[in-house]
């Protein structure tokens, strides 16, 4: 009998996504701002502030790329201009 899916050679070829939607990388765009408010300090009101900027870092999306995906590629193309 012959399995009805066919199933890729190796593992790193799946995307893995939590409750179908987030990729590991949306996870943690969504923690580490919370994360380091909640390291660095007590305050309740950084918490709130690092999720909501956790928050804009996954939903705010301009040309299809995240936010943090132009960053990085703002950073290369102003570098390499002054270089």
């Amino acid at each position: 009998m012959k399995p009805r899916f066919q199933f890729p050679g190796t593992v790193e070829d799946v995307s893995m996504q939590f409750f179908g939607r987030f990729t590991w990388k949306d996870v943690l765009r969504l923690a580490l701002p919370v994360a380091t408010a909640a390291v660095l300090t007590d305050a309740y009101i950084y918490l709130v502030l690092g999720l909501l900027l956790g928050a804009i870092l996954y939903a705010v999306r301009p040309f299809s790329q995240p936010l943090d995906h132009h960053l990085i590629h703002s950073i290369r193309f102003l570098a390499g201009r002054y270089l």
